[in-house]
C-alpha cells in the first residue's frame, strides 16, 4: 500500500467519525484511482423514522379519595410520612435508626430524617406484620415539642439518636392537662431560657404564668427573633415563642413551611431587597378582608394567591412572575422591583442578592447592558461569539464574525473576507463562508492545489485535499480543499477541527519502527481496528517519517501530534494535518 493511500485511509476514518449517527450504513472505501487517495463521502441519508402506531386512549385514570393532611408523620400510615404539602408520602423503610441517617446532603429520600443541623431526626417505627408475614419499619421523624404524644419514643428519647447540637432527647410528658413532647432543659437550647418545672425535672417550655402548648403554638420561649435557633428563627411575641419562616412559591404554587390549614402572612420585616428571606413571614390563619392586614403594616392587603387561601401582603409585586408578560418583540423579560413593588420593563445587571444568581431580565439572545454609566440597563443583542460561536450558534457553512480564535485578548479577531479582501461580515453576525475558499475545488494530484495565496494556512500544518464522492443520484460532488486549524472556531459551522492520522494497518513499516504501530482504539468502516503510529516528542516529523508524496519533497510531512488523544489511549501519534474536516452535509449547497 503506498503512503498516499495512507492518507486515504486516515481521512476515510475522520470522515466516518464526523457522519451523522442516523446514517449508520459507514462510508465506501477509499479510492485507489488517484495518486493522492482520495476519500468518498456518503450522501445524507438522514431520513424520518417511523414512529409506531398510535397508542390507545386508556381515558383519565382514577385518582382516588382526596388525601388526608396531616402535621406530623405520625398522623399517616405506618409506612408513609408527612410531606412538605400536608399530605401523607411514603416514607422509607428501615431495620433500626441508623438506616434511617441520611450519607450526605445528596441523599435525596433520607434528608427528611436530617438531624445535624435543623432537622428533628428519625426513629425506626415498625409497621404490624401483614397477613403472617415479617413486621417491616419506616422511618418517622421524632415529634417536635409541644406535638400531643402517647410515649417518650415518639420524642426521640434514644440519646444515641436524638442528642445534637441543637436538640435533647424528648419525652412525653403531661403540661397544662396534656400530653406532650418537651426536651430537658439545656440553657443554650432553651430560646430565653425559661423551663417549666414537669415531675420534678425541668424542661423547655413556652413561658407564661401556666407554661401550655396550647393552640398548637410552637415550643422555644422567646422575647425577641434573637433568642431563636436557626430551625425556628421567628419569635412571636404574643405568645413567646419561637416559629419557622414560610413563604410562598410563586413558581410552584404553593404555601411553603406552614401547615395545610395556614397560610404565610408576609412580614413587613422581611421586605429589604436584598434579604435572603426576602417576602417571607409568618403562619397564621387566611384573612377575610384588607382591615385583616393592617396590624402587619397599614398598606398591606388581603389577597389569595394560586393555590392558596386569602393572605396578608403588600399591594405591589413581590416576584417577577407576577409582572405581566411582554410583547414577544420586548427584549425584556420584565421584573419585579422589590424596593417599590412595581412591574418594570428594562433589565438589571449583576446578581440577584437573594438567589446569588445573574439576573435573566433579557430574553434568549440579548444581554443587560448601560448605554451609559448613568443610565439604566437595557436588553441588547449579543454577538454570535456571546451566543456560543461558530460551531454552537451559527448555521451551516456559516462562520461567526468576530470570534476569538486564539484566545489571546491582545489580539484583534481576524478581518471577515472574501479571498479578495472585500468584506462580507458585520462584527457579532453570522456570514456564510465564502465559497471558495471554503469547499474551494482542488487536484488530489497537486500537493500544492489548497495553498494559494488567498487560501487560509497555517504555520503548524498543511492543507490537504479529499474527495466527496457522489450524491445520492449518483453526481460526484468532486474534491474540495481541508485547510489546516487549530481548533473548530476557525472552522465554519459542519467542520470539525481534527487530527487526520497516518494509519499503518496495511504497512507498520512506514512508522520507521514497526512496533510502534499500535491499535488506536478505533474501527474502520468495516469494524476493523484503525492502527496509528506511536510517537513520543509532539511537533516532531523524525519519528514519523513519511512523506504524502515521496516525489515531492514541498508536499505535507507526517509530525507527531501535539496532544495524547483521549485517556483511555494515552499516546501521542503520527498525524497527517490538524484540519477542517467537513460533516456530511458540508461543502452542499444552501
Amino acid at each position: 500500500m503506498s503512503k498516499r493511500s495512507l492518507i486515504g485511509a486516515a481521512l476515510w476514518a475522520g470522515l466516518a467519525f464526523l457522519a451523522w449517527a442516523p446514517l449508520g450504513t459507514g462510508c465506501s472505501k477509499p479510492s485507489t484511482g488517484n495518486p493522492d487517495a482520495t476519500v468518498n463521502v456518503p450522501p445524507d441519508a438522514a431520513g424520518t423514522p417511523d414512529t409506531g402506531p398510535d397508542l390507545p386512549d386508556v381515558g383519565t385514570p382514577d385518582t382516588g379519595p382526596e388525601p388526608i393532611p396531616c402535621s406530623y408523620d405520625d398522623d399517616c400510615g405506618p409506612a408513609e410520612r408527612c410531606g412538605d404539602r400536608g399530605v401523607c408520602v411514603e416514607a422509607v423503610a428501615c431495620n433500626t435508626p441508623a438506616n434511617c441517617t441520611p450519607s450526605d446532603d445528596t441523599d435525596t429520600p433520607r434528608l427528611y430524617c436530617e438531624n445535624t443541623t435543623v432537622g428533628l431526626g428519625c426513629r425506626c417505627v415498625m409497621a404490624p406484620a401483614a397477613d403472617g408475614g415479617a413486621a417491616a419499619g419506616y422511618c418517622k421523624r421524632r415529634l417536635p415539642p409541644c406535638a400531643p404524644c402517647q410515649t417518650d419514643e415518639q420524642c426521640g428519647s434514644d440519646p444515641l439518636w436524638f442528642r445534637t447540637p441543637l436538640h435533647e432527647p424528648g419525652k412525653c410528658v403531661t403540661l397544662d392537662g396534656a400530653k406532650v413532647c418537651l426536651e430537658p432543659y439545656v440553657p443554650t437550647k432553651c430560646g430565653c431560657g425559661q423551663s417549666a418545672t414537669v415531675g420534678g425535672a425541668y424542661y423547655c417550655a413556652p413561658q407564661g404564668t401556666t407554661p401550655s402548648c396550647a393552640e398548637g403554638g410552637a415550643f422555644l420561649c422567646c422575647l425577641k427573633d434573637g433568642n431563636c435557633p436557626p430551625e425556628h428563627p421567628v419569635c412571636e411575641t404574643a405568645t413567646g415563642r419561637c416559629q419557622d419562616v414560610c413563604w410562598y412559591d410563586f413558581d410552584k404554587k404553593e404555601t411553603v413551611g406552614c401547615r395545610a390549614d395556614k397560610v404565610c402572612n408576609v412580614d413587613p420585616k422581611n421586605l429589604t431587597s436584598s434579604s435572603r428571606n426576602y417576602a417571607a413571614g409568618r403562619c397564621g390563619a387566611p384573612c377575610a378582608a384588607d382591615a385583616d392586614c393592617t396590624y402587619l403594616r397599614g398598606d398591606f392587603v388581603c389577597r389569595a394567591e394560586t393555590g392558596s387561601d386569602k393572605r396578608c401582603r403588600p399591594p405591589g409585586c413581590l416576584g417577577d412572575i407576577e409582572c405581566p408578560e411582554l410583547p414577544i418583540d420586548n427584549p425584556s423579560n420584565g421584573f419585579c422591583e422589590r424596593e417599590t413593588g412595581t412591574c418594570m420593563t428594562n433589565c438589571r445587571i449583576g446578581e440577584d442578592p437573594v438567589t446569588s444568581l445573574p439576573f435573566t431580565d433579557c430574553k434568549g439572545g440579548f444581554k443587560c447592558a448601560r448605554p451609559t454609566p448613568t443610565e439604566p440597563g437595557a436588553c441588547v443583542e449579543q454577538t454570535c461569539a456571546e451566543q456560543g460561536g461558530t460551531q454552537q450558534f451559527c448555521r451551516w457553512n456559516e462562520i461567526c464574525c468576530g470570534e476569538d480564535h486564539d484566545g489571546n485578548p491582545d489580539t484583534p479577531p481576524e478581518p471577515c473576507t472574501d479571498s479578495t479582501g472585500a468584506v462580507i461580515g458585520q462584527p457579532g453576525k453570522c456570514y456564510r463562508a465564502p465559497n471558495p475558499p471554503w469547499c474551494a475545488p482542488c487536484d488530489p494530484a497537486d500537493v500544492l492545489s489548497c495553498t494559494k495565496a488567498t487560501f487560509p494556512t497555517s504555520a503548524k500544518d498543511p492543507n490537504l485535499c479529499i474527495a466527496f464522492g457522489p450524491d445520492g443520484a449518483g453526481t460526484d460532488r468532486g474534491n474540495s480543499c481541508m485547510f489546516a486549524c487549530e481548533s473548530s472556531s476557525q472552522c465554519p459551522k459542519g467542520f470539525n477541527c481534527k487530527d487526520i492520522e497516518l494509519t499503518c494497518n496495511a504497512d507498520p513499516s512506514v512508522c520507521g519502527d514497526p512496533a510502534r504501530c499500535q491499535d488506536s482504539g478505533e474501527k474502520d468502516g468495516e469494524g476493523k481496528p484503525i492502527m496509528w503510529c506511536r510517537c513520543t516528542t509532539a511537533g516532531d516529523q523524525a519519528e514519523c517519517p513519511a512523506l504524502l508524496d515521496a516525489s515531492k519533497p514541498t508536499g505535507p510531512h507526517a509530525r507527531c501530534s501535539d496532544d495524547a488523544y483521549p485517556s483511555n489511549r494515552p499516546w501521542l501519534h503520527c498525524i497527517w494535518t490538524h484540519g477542517c474536516l467537513p460533516y456530511i452535509r458540508a461543502c452542499m449547497p444552501p
